[in-house]
């Protein structure tokens, strides 16, 4: 839950990674000049890649399904199936450290900060009407909820802010609730705390010692258990990583030295990598390491026995997508079949009119588009109900189609099967009733009908031709086809057009006036 500490970092364009994990997912994101790729994989799951975001983290947070980032800027952001902008901290500071506890993001700030807060209200749990009274502890523990943020505690006034930012303090959150930890100069170990959210008091904890030469430190929680990950330089200068846990029962409690053997790094690697951070995922230990050429690898480690995770490449990009460009090519090639078609086979009933029985007009294009909206909507949301998706995420992927950009991208797998499933269902649908009724239910409401020549019944064949366009003209990168509706004289769709059909709306008879 915890995530990798950030001061506000000079602005740079080398790549980097952030991690960030619960028990149950990880969250990686590869943070490049000024964009974010965040992704995240569960237990047995595939990775999955969220939207970019177009800003550079410094600093991400797992909250359980859900992630929250800080940026360069300062400014704040939550992703859950879509990112949102949050409510950033006071002069739009970076966190010492952040973490997530129970999914609410907890957070290290500096004190003078954290006075324009207000303070939290634990027996209300919510921000109370009076604000934050600040001590002289340089560092604040603030808490995010929708509110917004509110200060909840002084830290000790031995966690100093002057830090770099492998020794800097650190939070981690617990079964219990919540861990501070804080190297110390001249000491040869780690102090730490436990939060007693009644109280609003640090307790001090098991301090680790015998860590001479600390060159960085990172607690996290692995299988349930508090973990540390140190590292330290050896007889040699060189440094080496060391495990801790923290064991014991009832109020007896101390750091136990651990082994582990964290998965290899790929063969090609050269350098010493640097440990960066760890997190706890999956009953295993994931350790950030960077190399000297800039790449950046999660190693995993069981304490149970042998790795089960194999090592995740950070920067990585993900195997280029050809399906944008196969669509694209699919895309213009049954425009263009359509359009040939129109114009050699049909070009005559964009002009001519129609021959309508007695009391019968084409009908507005307006009211068609309001039928379509009436007869398709639940069809996306039942689809996007079985398939697991929010539906306004998914229908914002496809609307986002139209675009330059949506267009190169294509759509993500589980949205394009959305779509076809939405198409096929309602074009089902509309076949089924247009065969019985001769209309659906949104025609039915505004009082339309599909008809052939001379306001006859369309035939078995005609409507089956027409509800086979509509599979086409339903789908986003097809909509561009409605606009021959707004071509043809008779306001008909392709699928109309091709089937020699119409939909019509009653009009009133005049009775011709005796001269």
């Amino acid at each position: 839950m915890r995530s990798a500490f950030a001061q506000r970092p000079a602005a740079s364009p080398q790549p980097r990674a952030l991690i960030a994990a619960s028990e149950d997912r990880l969250w990686t994101a590869r943070v490049e000049r000024d964009r974010t790729f965040l992704s995240y994989r569960d237990r047995t799951g595939q990775p999955v890649l969220a939207e970019p975001l177009n800003a550079r983290s410094v600093q991400l947070i797992a909250a359980g399904q859900q992630a929250y980032t800080f940026q360069e800027d300062g400014s704040f952001y939550r992703y859950s199936d879509e990112w949102a902008p949050a409510l950033y901290l006071p002069q739009r500071q970076v966190p010492f450290d952040a973490t997530a506890v129970d999914g609410v993001p907890h957070a290290l700030i500096e004190t003078q900060a954290a006075a324009e807060l207000p303070a939290y209200d634990a027996a209300a749990n919510r921000p109370a009407t009076r604000t934050f009274t600040t001590t002289a502890a340089p560092l604040t523990l603030v808490r995010y909820d929708q509110l917004g943020w509110s200060a909840v505690a002084p830290c000790p006034a031995e966690v100093a802010a002057e830090r770099t930012p492998e020794l800097g303090p650190r939070l981690c959150a617990t079964p219990g609730g919540l861990m501070l930890f804080s190297s110390a100069p001249g000491l040869d170990g780690l102090n730490c705390w436990t939060f007693e959210p009644l109280t609003a008091q640090w307790v001090s904890g098991p301090r680790l010692s015998g860590a001479a030469g600390l060159k960085g430190f990172w607690p996290t929680l692995v299988n349930h258990l508090p973990t540390l990950v140190l590292h330290v330089a050896d007889a040699d200068g060189n440094g080496e990583l060391r495990f801790f846990r923290l064991m014991g029962a009832g109020t007896e409690y101390s750091w136990e030295p651990a082994s582990l053997e964290l998965s290899p790094l790929p063969p090609s690697t050269t350098g010493t990598p640097t440990p960066v951070d760890a997190c706890g995922f999956n009953q295993h230990l994931g350790v950030q390491v960077s190399l000297p050429d800039g790449s950046a690898y999660l190693r995993f480690g069981r304490f149970e026995g042998r790795p089960t995770l194999g090592t995740i490449d950070l920067l990585a990009k993900p195997p280029q997508n050809v399906l944008p460009a196969l669509l694209q090519a699919l895309r213009a090639a049954v425009l263009l079949a359509i359009l040939v078609a129109l114009f050699v086979l049909r070009r005559g009933s964009l002009v001519a009119p129609f021959p309508l029985g007695t009391g019968q007009a084409p009908a507005y294009v307006l009211q068609r588009l309001a039928a379509t909206l009436v007869d398709l909507l639940p069809f996306t949301f039942v689809a996007a109900l079985v398939m697991g998706l929010n539906w306004s995420s998914a229908m914002r992927e496809a609307v986002n189609l139209l675009s330059d950009s949506g267009a190169q991208e294509g759509p993500s797998a589980p949205v394009m099967f959305w779509m076809l499933l939405s198409a096929g269902s309602y074009a089902a649908y509309c076949l089924i009733m247009e065969l019985l009724t001769g209309r659906t239910a949104g025609k039915l409401l505004f009082g339309l009908q599909v008809v052939a020549e001379q306001g006859r019944r369309a035939s078995v064949g005609r409507i089956v031709v027409r509800n086979l366009f509509r599979i086409i003209e339903v789908l986003p990168v097809f909509w561009i086809l409605a606009f021959v509706m707004l071509l043809s004289r008779n306001r008909q769709r392709v699928g109309d057009i091709f089937a020699r059909t119409i939909v019509v709306r009653q009009v009133a008879i005049q009775a011709n006036s005796a001269d």
